[in-house]
């Protein structure tokens, strides 16, 4: 049994097309030993495959996949969420769509629901394409009605911190905006001071320029 199951994960990461026909066998020899098919959830779910969250969604489907399994819920959703960063953080957000919807579907248990939930509580250590991603996923959650007590706590949370950040972002950006009028209003004298020094000596470049009008129109008048 310890060899099978080591060459099933070896398997669920590969390219081959033994792979389908070795997950096939695998669940067809031990289908009726629950703690067993729950290793077979879990080995796909952890799989570094790129199209692990789309086959993920898929099992969520199979008619051996129950969310009244905690068991079996864990075996998928938590593996894949918390076990999986590569495939369950992809850019296109397809896992974090996926999570919350479980998360939703599974709030007549709400203990496991909160606990799938803060696989989300890392949304401000990524880039801001994942960052915001996971923060509207939260926010869905959160306008759920209706929603079990334990994962409005969880999620409160989480958005409440959400929320900070924005703040503080905005205050930021006041501040910086107002730090840099100031830097301005600073340096004015210096701005001045430095047109002054480059000004022209008007005085000194031309003498007629310093002339009065009927100055000049009396010297028209002379050398006519």
């Amino acid at each position: 049994m310890t060899d099978s199951q080591a060459a099933l994960v070896l398997l669920a990461d590969g390219e081959g097309v033994e792979r389908e026909a070795v997950l096939q066998s695998f669940y067809d020899r031990w289908k009726n030993d629950p703690l067993v098919l729950d290793k077979w959830f879990s080995v796909q779910a952890a799989s570094k495959r790129e199209d692990t969250a789309q086959r993920v969604v898929a099992l969520a489907e199979h008619p051996d996949f129950s969310l009244r399994n905690p068991n079996r819920a864990r075996s998928l959703l938590s593996v894949f969420s918390a076990g999986n960063q590569v495939r369950f953080h992809g850019a296109d957000g397809a896992g974090y769509r996926f999570l919350a919807d479980m998360v939703l579907a599974l709030d007549s248990n709400p203990q496991l629901a909160a606990r799938m939930a803060s696989s989300f509580n890392s949304w401000k250590r990524f880039d801001s394409t994942r960052s915001s991603r996971m923060q509207a996923e939260l926010e869905r959650i959160a306008g759920h009605k209706p929603l079990s007590d334990d994962v409005f706590e969880a999620d409160r949370r989480q958005v409440g911190v959400l929320l900070a950040h924005q703040a503080l972002d905005v205050v930021g950006q006041v501040l910086d905006v107002t730090q840099r009028r100031a830097g301005v209003r600073d340096r004015l004298p210096q701005v001045a001071q430095l047109l002054a020094d480059r000004a022209p000596d008007l005085s000194g470049s031309d003498p007629r320029a310093n002339r009065r009008p009927h100055d000049r129109a009396r010297g028209c008048r002379r050398s006519a």
